[in-house]
């Protein structure tokens, strides 16, 4: 991204969180990165833009209308000069390595909220001056209202204080009690916005499939984010939207286009139905399900009662391992002895699992565990998050936040314990302050915190800057990976507490999956997740070296 202030914002750095997505910026002073994306500015300026400014003066509503057609059917057709491609056509090479992304989540990062109560006369509330008619049902409710302050703001989203969807908001006059309406402005006869848009729009119809994402961040009763993530979670699948291929998304598509009333329980339904008929086709000797069964094929074909490499397994399933044994000794002395202890291990390794295991066995009556694991974030958008998390409205101002934690902390009979997840995505500035919450601590204030992230966390503690925060960490805790007979304990554990054999893994194989992931946990789950999925296609009761090898040549592990 430019270096603009702009593309600093914290909206920005959030959304791009929401979608897990690495944000880059330009390094100062070299443009050639920018090149691309200004040699398009000038081509939309020498081409779309004269035409607006030669028309009609439009809405920005209408002015993104056009400006979407334009590029469907004017630029997106054109051979560019250095790919001898067309955008389009490029376009369409690349779907096999597009990332889609749940654009509602990514427009969720830029909307502002209000806190509002909910009239119980004229069933509305208020905004700015004006009148937000809501479902009479939240008369006297008090309720968050998220807008977009740079939109013409005819809808506000109505959420519960707990972030639970409510409904929209309409904008009307409370005295007649109708919706606000505006005067229609004449127009002239003929206009090259129209055109482009009333072209795109038969494109459209002609069109067989495909996402349109204008519809996809549409507000509706049922979002298609909501669809998708429910099919991929019933499917097994990670990630939500995300996790389904653009096939898979494009076929949502075409049912959510056909206005059917869609919700959750539909879905279910419709997947159990499918269930029970893949049953009766197994027994009956028919060949299993394709990939899209994958979660009911091999838990079915293996008699497991769940999907046994889940990515939050129950407590009881976890394997203490001898690694997380001596993490929760030390851990258990930080409970009693310490201010803040430091985690630290690559991605994948066990460092939530360790941090849930030891939340698990705090005294309740004791401790009151906070976990945090939004970290990109400001200073005082984390202390807000803090004061969020402890229950209250956070005031503004990063010190009236500081003191709000402390007398909040001070107020509670028990001791609360931060536990900061990703922490080595915390800005300099983050650290700092946080060592001046343990120093607070240290006049009987009931405090401690938890830091957990990956090697570059070690490696920022390193500076002088932090001396002080890294002089107060009591207890360090390395997680590495595990070996072999570990990995093979690891599987085992899962398989039988997924109500299988531990036997479905020959051992060669389990020393073969060691061998491909290095012990990492997240990589055996996600290989050995696989090598169940290809075995039960493949109607074969045990795993071996052979099919785990196959399985590895269309996983790809990086």
């Amino acid at each position: 991204m430019d270096n603009a202030k702009i593309y600093h914002a914290n909206a920005w750095k959030s959304a791009c969180y929401r979608i897990s997505t690495h944000l880059l910026h330009r390094p100062p002073r070299e443009p050639e990165a920018g090149g691309c994306i200004e040699r398009f500015i000038q081509t939309i300026q020498g081409q779309f833009e004269a035409e607006i400014r030669a028309g009609q003066i439009l809405g920005l509503a209408e002015l993104n209308r056009g400006l979407s057609a334009w590029l469907h059917v004017s630029y997106h057709q054109r051979v560019h000069s250095e790919t001898n491609q067309t955008p389009h056509e490029r376009y369409q090479k690349g779907l096999t390595i597009i990332r889609q992304v749940d654009m509602q989540r990514v427009l969720q990062s830029f909307l502002h909220t209000e806190k509002r109560t909910v009239n119980k006369d004229f069933a509305d509330v208020r905004l700015e001056n004006r009148y937000y008619r809501v479902d009479p049902k939240l008369r006297g409710d008090r309720v968050e209202v998220r807008f977009d302050p740079f939109a013409r703001a005819d809808t506000v989203e109505i959420y519960s204080l707990n972030g639970q969807y409510l409904g929209t908001g309409h904008l009307h006059h409370r005295q007649e009690g109708l919706p606000a309406t505006e005067a229609a402005k004449g127009k002239a006869r003929y206009n090259y916005t129209d055109l482009l848009i009333r072209e795109h729009k038969k494109q459209l119809a002609e069109q067989v499939g495909g996402v349109d994402y204008r519809k996809a961040i549409e507000p509706d009763s049922w979002p298609f984010h909501e669809l998708a993530k429910t099919v991929a979670d019933l499917l097994g699948r990670k990630g939500g939207l995300a996790g389904l291929a653009t096939q898979e998304l494009e076929a949502l598509q075409k049912v959510y286009n056909q206005n059917v009333p869609l919700n959750r329980q539909m879905v279910k339904q419709a997947f159990e139905t499918a269930f029970r008929k893949i049953c009766s086709l197994y027994r009956a000797g028919t060949q299993p399900l394709d990939r899209k069964g994958e979660k009911l094929m091999f838990t079915t074909f293996f008699n497991l009662t769940a999907n046994p490499f889940m990515e939050n397994p129950p407590i009881d399933w976890i394997l203490c391992d001898p690694r997380m044994e001596d993490a929760l000794a030390r851990l258990k002395f930080f409970q009693n002895q310490g201010l803040m202890a430091l985690v630290i291990g690559q991605t994948g390794i066990g460092k939530t699992t360790l941090l849930r295991l030891f939340s698990h066995h705090l005294p309740q009556n004791r401790y009151l565990p906070l976990y945090l694991h939004l970290t990109p974030i400001s200073t005082t958008a984390f202390f807000r998050l803090i004061v969020t998390k402890l229950g209250e409205a956070p005031k503004l101002g990063k010190d009236r936040l500081f003191l709000q934690i402390m007398e909040r902390v001070q107020k509670d009979e028990k001791c609360t314990l931060l536990f900061i997840d990703e922490a080595h995505l915390l800005d300099p500035g983050t650290l700092t302050d946080l060592r001046l919450l343990i120093s607070d601590a240290d006049n009987q204030v009931p405090l401690k915190i938890i830091l957990s992230g990956q090697e570059p966390l070690r490696q920022t503690l390193k500076r002088a800057s932090h001396a002080d925060l890294v002089n107060r960490i009591a207890v360090r805790c390395a997680l590495h990976p595990l070996s072999k007979d570990q990995t093979s304990a690891y599987i085992d554990r899962r398989i039988t507490m997924a109500g299988g054999s531990p036997k479905i893994f020959e051992p060669e194989a389990k020393n073969l999956i060691h061998d491909y992931t290095g012990g990492v946990p997240r990589l055996i789950n996600n290989v050995a997740t696989a090598c169940l999925i290809n075995a039960a296609a493949k109607n074969l009761n045990k795993i071996a070296e052979a099919l785990v090898n196959s399985t590895m040549a269309e996983f790809h592990l990086p």
